[in-house]
């Protein structure tokens, strides 16, 4: 889990939590969820009973929407948005997304627009060892059979920068 904050006008902070919650090896994809928050951090509360408009971007995929009204004298912290995302990694297995989270709820300035971002660097998804003809590069497995059934084995090893695959 990680937490990217932001001023929200000089008393409040808006806040964007983003977790890996799955990856899928065979699908290259890994699947996050995230929240948006508003936290009142001094005062006593501003409220405001028309529209305010909340925006997320996880790795590209945009979310939006309003929240009706809020009230901050009866609350310290705000949940404006949840959700999850599924991004698919680059063809190495790596990622790392740009991540975003804004909201305006139009009480300046000490509750005003603010937008916490970053990055979410995703564990690598391992991928199966390459082999080159004519200039390209396909992944390939190992396999080996036994008793009229085959299995996949991916048995490598590194040597001067290159790997190769062990009886292969």
């Amino acid at each position: 889990m990680t937490n990217y904050d932001a001023a929200l006008g000089t008393q409040y902070t808006i806040r964007l939590t983003v977790t890996l919650t799955s990856q899928n090896i065979a699908a290259n994809q890994s699947t996050v969820a995230w929240s948006l928050t508003a936290i009142k951090n001094s005062g006593s509360g501003f409220s405001n009973a028309s529209p305010t408009p909340w925006n997320v971007s996880i790795g590209g995929t945009g979310y939006s929407g309003n929240i009706a009204s809020y009230n901050f004298a009866s609350y310290s912290s705000l949940l404006l948005a949840s959700g999850s995302t599924t991004l698919t990694h680059a063809a190495n297995g790596t990622l790392n997304p740009s991540v975003a989270g804004n909201w305006n709820p139009n009480n300046a300035p000490a509750l005003a627009f603010g937008n916490a971002s970053g990055s979410f660097p995703l564990p690598d998804i391992p991928r199966g060892p390459f082999y080159g003809t004519a200039g390209s590069y396909q992944r390939t497995l190992a396999h080996y059979g036994t008793g009229g059934s085959y299995q996949q084995v991916l048995v490598y090893y590194g040597s001067g920068g290159t790997w190769n695959l062990v009886g292969g």
